[in-house]
């Protein structure tokens, strides 16, 4: 094999790299299952008349897990980027100059978008949790 990697070889890049994004990605979404689970197990054990023994027995894991999870997801977001990275790399050559500009141009708008709902989504939880607290 060369320098340059042969049309079966790239093919098969393509194929792994795909599969890789998938798992990664549903990854993601089992991660934020977890801390679904833990808010619900969260608001049960703040409910519960065992609310001080529960805390007592097993406060370090009720405080430690959200942590664990933000890593975990803080991990699965770098190793998405870098697949995305050298994703973009592999596929790059193949798109014109004029499809990768109207698809950024669409990635920007949309970006926007998610921003905007993920602040809302951030705001509405921070306003939540406090009253929650209270």
């Amino acid at each position: 094999m060369g320098f340059f990697m042969s049309k079966e070889r790239k093919k098969l890049a393509n194929a792994e790299a795909a599969i890789f994004l998938k798992e990664i990605s549903s990854a993601k979404v089992e991660a934020q299952m977890l801390r679904n689970y833990l808010v619900r197990a969260k608001k049960l054990v703040d409910k519960s008349k065992e609310k001080e023994h529960l805390y007592e027995v097993a406060g370090d894991l009720i405080l430690e897990i959200p942590e664990a999870i933000e890593r975990l997801e803080h991990s699965l977001d770098m190793i998405l980027y870098m697949t995305t990275v050298s994703t973009k790399k592999i596929l790059s050559p193949k798109i014109t100059l004029e499809e990768k500009q109207s698809l950024e141009r669409s990635f920007v708008d949309t970006q926007f978008e998610q921003s905007v709902n993920n602040l809302s989504k951030k705001v509405a939880s921070r306003y939540l949790r406090k009253n929650e607290e209270e």
